[in-house]
């Protein structure tokens, strides 16, 4: 298959979008497969601002000679011009187009909202105008015709096929995988006396920290053998420690960033990974933080929480809840034994999500689509 991967997101590998489409066109490639990737900078040469992320959509359309390609994996607020331009006829079969959704738009948007109404998130005047309105509209519009789309999990699928008029049959749910680096890490199990927390991801209020930094104050009030490190924050350490006690400050520490390969040396001597996310489509950090031996303590929201066992190979709380991480930390730390076996299962299980098989069923649903679509021409 000729297969053309298309996001306005940036070719960075340390990004969520960025390090997905690269890590599936080198194995699409090592299956055999041709595959071109077109990223923001190879579309425009201008600054990134809401105006030129605007008009992606319209230039890719305008730039892509889609009769070269027989997939174009498009993330789903990019395509809306591809989509109308595809009605038109033309000498070739046209392309399977395939919505890709790295974490629903309207989703993420309703959750803005009631913070916004809440009080803890404040929305730029200029919101309502690109991500609160016409980049939903792009993404509705690709999402409806699409040959495939494909969600992160359950919630965003439903919603796009209850709310946004997409059809159940071409919507499938698919999994992000680890790298490579990350699978069949040597661990020690060994019990502790002294554990380490980890918080892998930036600090804003959509990562859960109004929530976790006074949960964490209190636990290392209570534990002196607890100390606790954020991990690629995005903000100065200064600004991570200040939420924190000056009695327990000095067993905080904050990466704001790390190189990704690096992470499961970084993590090597921790112990229990905490991920109080309010909204994501995946949470790949938490499968990377469990293939480094880490017990999982996770928001329930839609994403990998959907695909864990509360108490077997994690543990599941309410999102926005002080006193669910409080309690969770609390478990894990007073009993050794339910710690060393969440460590265990959350290892065995985050074995499961090499990029090569979900390579594979990326591929095995192109041509399921792709099939799909001629025998929709021949009838």
């Amino acid at each position: 298959m000729k297969i053309a991967m298309i996001s306005s997101a940036k070719a960075d590998p340390s990004t969520g979008v960025g390090s997905v489409s690269l890590t599936l066109k080198r194995f699409f490639t090592a299956s055999g497969h041709f595959c071109k990737m077109f990223f923001f900078e190879d579309v425009i040469s201008a600054r990134k601002s809401i105006l030129t992320e605007a008009i992606f959509s319209l230039l890719i359309g305008l730039k892509l000679r889609i009769d070269d390609f027989d997939i174009l994996d498009v993330t789903a607020g990019d395509g809306a011009v591809l989509a109308l331009r595809g009605l038109l006829p033309g000498r070739h079969p046209k392309p399977v187009l395939v919505a890709r959704s790295h974490g629903l738009e309207h989703v993420i948007h309703e959750s803005n909202l009631a913070r916004a109404k809440a009080g803890t998130l404040k929305l730029s005047w200029r919101y309502p105008i690109y991500h609160g309105g016409f980049r939903l509209w792009q993404v509705r519009q690709f999402l409806r015709r699409a040959d495939l789309t494909l969600f992160l999990n359950a919630y965003d699928r439903a919603y796009a096929v209850e709310k946004l008029g997409v059809r159940a049959e071409t919507a499938e749910i698919v999994d992000n995988g680890i790298p490579d680096i990350f699978l069949a890490q040597k661990v020690s199990f060994e019990p502790k006396t002294e554990l380490k927390i980890a918080l892998i991801g930036s600090f804003l209020q959509r990562k859960g920290v109004d929530y976790s930094v006074p949960a964490l104050n209190g636990l290392l009030r209570s534990y002196d053998g607890l100390s606790v490190t954020f991990f690629g924050t995005g903000v100065p350490k200064a600004e991570v420690l200040n939420g924190f006690d000056s009695a327990v400050v000095g067993r905080v520490d904050a990466i704001m960033r790390y190189e990704h390969g690096l992470l499961p040396d970084l993590l090597r001597d921790f112990d229990i990974l905490l991920f109080p996310s309010l909204t994501e489509g995946f949470g790949l950090a938490v499968v990377e933080g469990m293939a480094c031996g880490l017990a999982a303590v996770v928001s329930g929201i839609p994403g990998i929480a959907d695909r864990l066992l509360d108490g077997v190979n994690a543990i599941i709380i309410p999102p926005k809840d002080q006193a669910a991480i409080e309690h969770a930390v609390r478990r894990l730390v007073d009993d050794p034994a339910l710690l060393q076996k969440l460590r265990r299962a959350g290892y065995e299980f985050a074995q499961n999500f090499s990029w090569r098989r979900i390579a594979e069923q990326n591929l095995a649903l192109y041509e399921k689509a792709a099939a799909r679509k001629r025998a929709g021409r021949s009838a």
